[in-house]
């Protein structure tokens, strides 16, 4: 699942993923539509933006978890440094990866499924 208040990133992120062989199974827009979703969605794993109205990242992360103890989720931020790594550790996010590492992004997701 691909939470992120931009539909140019969501659409960008299933581009890379999907190319690589990993599917894309909901796709939200904030944290209130990703836990909507959630349970007939049943992803491996969920890619969150860290900066979304309604909230961010960190607190989609709890909100995700709280529902489904031990699902994997990968931070997404146009900024990655010591304070978000910090951050992401402290919510039990798995991965945080930038914007800018579309790339990497399939693999982390199939690793952190077990795949």
């Amino acid at each position: 699942m691909v939470v992120d208040d931009s539909p140019d990133v969501r659409y960008l992120v299933g581009a890379y993923v999907e190319d690589a062989g990993v599917e894309v199974v909901a796709e939200a827009d904030g944290l209130e539509a990703a836990l909507e979703r959630l349970e007939s969605a049943a992803p491996d794993v969920v890619v969150v933006d860290a900066n979304m109205p309604g909230g961010d990242g960190y607190e989609a992360a709890a909100a995700l978890r709280a529902r489904r103890p031990g699902l994997p989720v990968v931070l997404l931020t146009a900024l990655v440094d010591d304070t978000v790594r910090e951050r992401a550790r402290a919510t039990g996010i798995d991965a945080v990866l930038d914007k800018g590492q579309f790339d990497r992004l399939a693999a982390v997701a199939r690793q952190l499924a077990g795949r």
